[in-house]
């Protein structure tokens, strides 16, 4: 048992070592369909192994009686170190792209960096040598760049790894090169496993509103986020729930842009947190030495925007703050499994969500159906926010938390297709597409429409009697 960190509340967690079992299943099916000419995707729930499970797959295939060439596909440094330390370790040495070719056995690549040098014919056609491409964080692979890159790999296989896999929006990826899906247990059955560590999400009372905030493909615009994010106020908040909740624990804050998250560190440092801010056009030594710092203890929070949501791999880190209000599901799920990741002594993460994010969104461990056709499906119930403790949980009649009596839940929303028009789509929609699509809608579709893109009735309300002056 386990005595929780903010109201002494008792958690049963597992005693026993972590069960890693289930990766030589997945790895045995992962094997058998690459060997029948399959692509695979496999999709795992982050900090659930898919580097090591991928590692081991390269290992077997390298070990054949004709060894496969492969090349690792990523999308940023970070994730390329991590990827030659992980081959390393049992035993692969894999090359980069310093020069102009590709190694004749394992080469890790930047995607970026591929991608530029297609344009010459000899890397071309070196391209076309190549048994199995590894994408890593495969939800990328809808971007053109990746098309263009795996569709150069003419002769290769795909192994796809993931967490999320469906669009920003969560549409589906609609991703002719996956012939097939693996899928690994779940993070609650990781939790169990104790390949995982539960989080503990609280809501503060002062959040951040997008009222006026423009979304774009599936989600804020970034500079409309910065103007309502970026304010004193909101700062205030995140140090001083971050004091409460978990002080001098290893912490990650998720903002909006570079200005905003430097912001952050210099007001943390203020008040005696020892904090950095993290981005791309930092040099990748100091990069990796906050990292180190962080890991260490000689820093206690780092801040970034995009550069630590997907990929980061640091155990240590206990306590997250989000700062960045998303519509997309693929985004808060990428940035909360950064503190689930399993640790000696960590018991249990915390979420600072100032963002507001899992009530709109859910939470992590969460099950969400999904299919490759259909994208990512509508969460059958959201968790509720206990008004004393803030806890955001799946609350029964009491909070999990402090056992104080719980509102009723809301109904649940159920969101349908509108005039034949999938609801996922619809959400993905930007302003001036989904207008343009009102305008051919009846009434009823229309308040069904502005439910799916979270719009209040009023809006559509306004928007019938504008369409009305119009005629």
């Amino acid at each position: 048992m386990l005595i929780g960190k903010t109201t002494g509340r008792a958690m049963t967690l597992p005693l026993c070592p972590a069960d890693w079992s289930f990766q030589a299943d997945c790895e045995a099916q992962v094997l058998a369909l690459l060997h029948r000419g399959k692509s695979v995707l496999y999709v795992c729930p982050t900090g659930g192994g898919k580097t090591k499970l991928a590692c081991d797959v390269i290992a077997r295939v390298r070990g054949t009686q004709r060894p496969w060439r492969v090349l690792v596909l990523v999308h940023r440094y970070e994730l390329a170190y991590q990827w030659h330390e992980s081959l390393r370790r049992i035993g692969i040495l894999a090359t980069d792209l310093a020069g102009y070719g590709l190694g004749r056995a394992v080469t890790v690549g930047m995607i970026q960096t591929v991608h530029s040098r297609m344009k010459v014919d000899a890397f071309r056609n070196d391209l076309k040598g190549i048994d199995l491409v590894v994408c890593d964080e495969f939800h990328h692979a809808e971007a053109r760049t990746w098309k263009e890159v795996i569709g150069a790999c003419e002769n290769a296989l795909v192994l796809g790894l993931t967490a999320t896999p469906w669009s920003i929006g969560g549409a589906p990826l609609g991703l002719a090169y996956v012939d097939t899906v693996v899928k690994a247990p779940s993070i609650p059955e990781l939790i169990e496993r104790g390949c995982l560590t539960p989080a503990a999400v609280f809501q503060p009372r002062h959040t951040i509103s997008t009222r006026g905030v423009s979304s774009r493909a599936g989600d804020y615009v970034l500079r409309d986020l910065q103007r309502v994010s970026d304010q004193e106020a909101i700062t205030m908040t995140a140090i001083g729930e971050y004091a409460k909740r978990c002080p001098g624990e290893p912490c990650v804050a998720f903002c909006t842009l570079v200005e905003h998250a430097r912001n952050v560190a210099a007001a943390f440092c203020k008040h005696g947190w020892p904090a950095a801010s993290v981005d791309g056009q930092m040099p990748r030594e100091e990069r990796q030495r906050a990292f180190r710092r962080l890991e260490t203890g000689s820093l206690f929070v780092v801040t970034s925007c995009e550069l630590i949501s997907e990929g980061l791999d640091i155990p240590a880190v206990s306590a997250m703050i989000s700062l960045r209000p998303t519509k997309s599901v693929r985004v808060w799920r990428q940035q909360v499994g950064r503190v689930l990741r399993a640790a000696f002594r960590k018991r249990l993460a915390t979420v600072i969500d100032i963002a507001a994010n899992a009530r709109q969104l859910g939470l992590a461990e969460d099950p969400r159906r999904w299919t490759l056709t259909e994208g990512l499906l509508p969460n059958e119930r959201l968790p509720r926010l206990c008004p004393s403790c803030r806890r955001v949980a799946h609350h029964g009649d009491r909070c999990i938390d402090c056992g104080r009596a719980m509102p009723p839940p809301a109904p649940p929303v159920v969101l349908r297709p509108v005039s034949g028009v999938p609801w996922e789509r619809i959400k993905e929609m930007d302003y001036q597409r989904f207008t343009q699509f009102c305008h051919t809608l009846s009434k009823d579709e229309l308040f069904e429409a502005a439910k799916i893109k979270g719009y209040k009735p009023g809006w559509a309300m306004n928007f019938i009697m504008r369409k009305e002056r119009w005629r």
